[in-house]
């Protein structure tokens, strides 16, 4: 597959590290099954992009448990750009039974339209969010005309800035 042909150019150095730290990141976790079945995860720096992603499934399911067995259940879920991954603070906070209605997987996974029309207060919510960050260049009547796709990756950046801030 395309996949395992980008990561015959990677470094076996840096691959071997990468799987190093996803060891670590996951230490109970059978690392080579979940790299088989996502082998762009080797693709991404762990500690910068796919830890971050993890911690931050672990709080939005609150439970850190059931967040590696999703992970395991479905890897892609960390490659995930972070205006997607908003949805599950969305579904948490907005929608009656949240997370025990909605599958994390699905939730991450379903198309843009798709999730846009299940919940249609997503796009309301999403304009809330950018305006509380004041994160948007844009005035509200521009900002309104925005799509599902540009409002999740103004999300993204938003998100990102959140990140590495609390990092620091």
């Amino acid at each position: 597959t395309l996949s395992l042909l980008q990561l015959t150019a990677l470094d076996l150095v840096l691959v071997q590290r990468r799987l190093l730290a996803l060891t670590k990141l996951m230490p109970e976790s059978d690392i080579q099954a979940i790299v088989s079945r996502q082998p762009s995860l080797l693709r991404r720096d762990v500690d910068k992009a796919l830890a971050p992603r993890m911690r931050f499934i672990e709080r939005e399911l609150r439970d850190a448990a059931r967040a590696r067995d999703v992970i395991l259940a479905n890897p892609r879920l960390l490659l995930s750009a972070w205006g997607v991954l908003a949805r599950l603070t969305f579904i948490r906070t907005r929608v009656d039974r949240g997370l025990r209605l909605v599958s994390p997987s699905t939730i991450v996974m379903s198309s843009k339209a798709d999730f846009a029309a299940r919940f249609p207060e997503y796009r309301s919510w999403m304009l809330e969010q950018l305006s509380a960050a004041d994160a948007c260049m844009f005035d509200e009547a521009r900002m309104s005309k925005l799509t599902i796709a540009q409002l999740e990756a103004a999300m993204s950046q938003v998100m990102e800035q959140r990140l590495i801030g609390s990092e620091q």
